[in-house]
C-alpha cells in the first residue's frame, strides 16, 4: 500500500511540474538556442543563457524589478533559425524588434502564433531576408498593439481592422491589396504600404478618413501596364491635411490634376513624392506658401506649365525633381532664395529653356543640376562661374 501512495505521489509531483509555467528566463534560453545563439558574436550574446540577471543580457530590457521583460530585440548577424513558441511566455514584452537577415529563412516561419496573444505587446517590428511570404493571423489578441511593421506579408489583410489603436503600419514587400474599408483605422499617423507587383485596384477611397495621417507611403516598385488608364488617383489623398510626408509611386495610370484649392489647405506638407503616377496640368504654388517644403519630386509624369517661383519662398529646400515632364518657361530666379538647395533635376522637359539663374550663387551647397534633353542655355553668368558647379 505505501508502494502505490509513494508512487502516486512521485507522479503528480512530476505531472505538477511538466505543468509548471516556463520561467522568464527560460523562455529567453529557448530563444536563444533556437536562434541559433551559440554562434552569435560575442557582443551580440553578452550576458545570454548565464546566471548575470536577465536585465544585463543584451538588448534585453525588462521592468523595475528586474524580472518581467518589456523589450527585447533580436538582431545579431548570424540569427537563424525561428522564433520559437516561448515567446508567448513574456506576458509583459511591450516591443519585439527581430531581424532575420538568412537569406535562407522561410518567412512563412518566422513570426509564431504566439506573438499574437501577448497581452502587452504594443510595437512589433520584424524584417525578414528569406524566402516566402507571411500571412497574419486571422485573429490578433493584442489590444494594446498600436505600431506594426512587417515585410514579406501575404494577404488578406482585414485583420488590421480590429487594432483600432494602430498608429503605425508599416508593411514593406507585400502581396495583396489593402483593406477597402482601412479608413476605421482614424488613429493612424503614418503608413507605408510597398508593393512589388502592379496594382489591381484603385487605393481605397475611405483612406481619406485617416485625417490623423502625418506620413503616407503608398509605393508599387514596378507598374509595366503603366499609362493604359486603369488605374485612378486616390483623390482622397487630397484631403489628408494633417500629412507632413507624402510619397506615392507607381500606384495609378489613369491621368489626373492636382487641385490647387485642396493643396493650399495641406499646410503642413514638407516632403513631397509624386512618382510615375500619370499627373498632368500644373504644379499648384500652393504647394510653397507656407514655405516648410524641403523635397519636391513629381518627376516621369505629364506635367505641363511653368516652375513656380513660389519655390523661392521654401529656405529649407534641399531636393527639387521635376525632370521627365512637359514643363515649359525658365527656371524662376527666385530659386536661388533657397541656400540649402542640393538637388535640382530638370533634365528631359523639352520645352524648357532660358538661362541659368545667376541667383545660384546663394545657393553654395548645389551639387547636382541636371537640365539634359532641355533647351536651358549651358552657358552661365560671371558672377556664376565662381561656384563649384559651375566653375
Amino acid at each position: 500500500m505505501k508502494k502505490n501512495v509513494i508512487l502516486i505521489v512521485a507522479l503528480l509531483l512530476a505531472s505538477s511540474l511538466s505543468m509548471r509555467a516556463m520561467t522568464e528566463r527560460e523562455a529567453l534560453v529557448a530563444i536563444y538556442k533556437a536562434l541559433n545563439g551559440p554562434e552569435w558574436e560575442a557582443d551580440d550574446a553578452k550576458g545570454w543563457n548565464t546566471n548575470a540577471p536577465i536585465k544585463e543580457w543584451k538588448d534585453v530590457t525588462t521592468d523595475a524589478t528586474g524580472e518581467h521583460v518589456e523589450a527585447l530585440q533580436l538582431r545579431a548577424d548570424d540569427i537563424k533559425g525561428y522564433l520559437p513558441a516561448a515567446i508567448g511566455e513574456l506576458k509583459s514584452l511591450k516591443y519585439l524588434k527581430l531581424r532575420y537577415k538568412d537569406r535562407e529563412a522561410d518567412a512563412a516561419q518566422c513570426i509564431p502564433a504566439e506573438v499574437w496573444t501577448l497581452p502587452e505587446l504594443v510595437d512589433i517590428d520584424v524584417y525578414i531576408a528569406g524566402k516566402g511570404t507571411y500571412t497574419l493571423p486571422k485573429e490578433i489578441n493584442c489590444p494594446k498593439l498600436n505600431t506594426i511593421k512587417v515585410n514579406k506579408l501575404q494577404g488578406p489583410f482585414d485583420v488590421l481592422l480590429t487594432l483600432p489603436k494602430l498608429v503605425e503600419v508599416c508593411f514593406e514587400d507585400v502581396n495583396g491589396d489593402m483593406p477597402e474599408n482601412i479608413g476605421e483605422l482614424t488613429k493612424l499617423r503614418r503608413l507605408t504600404w510597398k508593393s512589388g507587383n502592379d496594382p489591381t485596384k484603385r487605393i481605397p477611397a475611405s483612406l481619406g478618413k485617416c485625417s490623423m495621417l502625418e506620413s503616407l507611403i503608398l509605393d508599387n516598385s514596378t507598374f509595366t501596364k503603366a499609362h493604359v488608364g486603369n488605374i485612378e488617383f486616390p483623390a482622397e489623398v487630397w484631403d489628408l491635411t494633417n500629412l507632413k510626408y507624402l510619397f506615392l509611386r507607381n500606384i495609378a495610370d489613369k491621368p489626373s490634376t492636382i487641385p490647387a484649392d485642396k493643396v493650399a489647405k495641406m499646410t503642413r506638407l514638407e516632403n513631397v513624392i509624386l512618382c510615375r503616377v500619370s499627373l498632368e496640368g500644373n504644379i499648384p504654388a500652393e504647394f510653397f506658401s507656407t514655405g516648410n517644403m524641403k523635397q519636391f519630386d513629381v518627376y516621369e509624369n505629364f506635367i505641363t506649365g511653368s516652375i513656380p517661383k513660389e519655390l523661392g519662398n521654401c529656405i529649407k529646400l534641399t531636393t527639387v525633381q521635376p525632370n521627365n515632364n512637359n514643363l515649359t518657361g525658365s527656371i524662376p530666379e527666385e530659386l536661388g532664395n533657397c541656400p540649402k538647395l542640393r538637388n535640382l533635376n530638370l533634365s528631359k522637359n523639352p520645352d524648357l529653356g532660358g538661362k541659368v539663374p545667376e541667383s545660384f550663387v546663394n545657393c553654395p551647397d548645389l551639387a547636382i543640376f541636371k537640365v539634359d534633353g532641355t533647351q536651358i542655355d549651358s552657358n552661365v553668368s560671371e558672377p556664376l562661374k565662381a561656384h563649384p558647379k559651375f566653375s
